[in-house]
């Protein structure tokens, strides 16, 4: 039997992956350990990926999730918290970024999604008024 480490490599494996075929080929908990790999360094991320995702009732939810929640796996310590909230307020900046950049016409079709991304991970009262034009097409 060999010692050869089967893990070996792993970390470069799925970067080459990730490049070659974008986050959508891996799967929820992959993506996590492939976040993770960015404030863990060294370890196997994988069981921690799989827990905070248990702990936080969901993938989208990890990003979220109160820093005491974070704090109770094991491993996850402040530099990995400050990752992840990073990366919620970071989608929230780029996804509102976006909208504006192009200077959307709204209508009845794309409203709601704009106005979801608008709130999207918003933990206080927001206040905005959008006039429609049925007559503008």
């Amino acid at each position: 039997m060999s010692d050869e480490n089967i893990h070996k490599g792993h970390r470069k494996r799925m970067r080459e992956k990730v490049r070659k075929n974008g986050l959508d080929s891996l799967q929820e908990h992959e993506i996590l350990e492939y976040i993770l790999y960015y404030s863990i360094p060294r370890i196997n991320t994988n069981e921690i990926a799989h827990k905070l995702i248990k702990k936080c009732n969901g993938f989208a939810n990890v990003f979220k999730a109160p820093d005491e929640v974070l704090r109770s796996v094991d491993k996850v310590g402040e530099n990995t918290i400050s990752h992840l909230h990073m990366l919620d307020e970071f989608a929230r900046y780029y996804t509102k970024a976006m909208s504006g950049a192009h200077r959307l016409k709204l209508n009845g079709k794309n409203c709601e999604e704009y106005l979801m991304n608008l709130f999207n991970g918003e933990t206080r009262e927001l206040f905005y008024m959008i006039c429609l034009d049925a007559k503008a097409a």
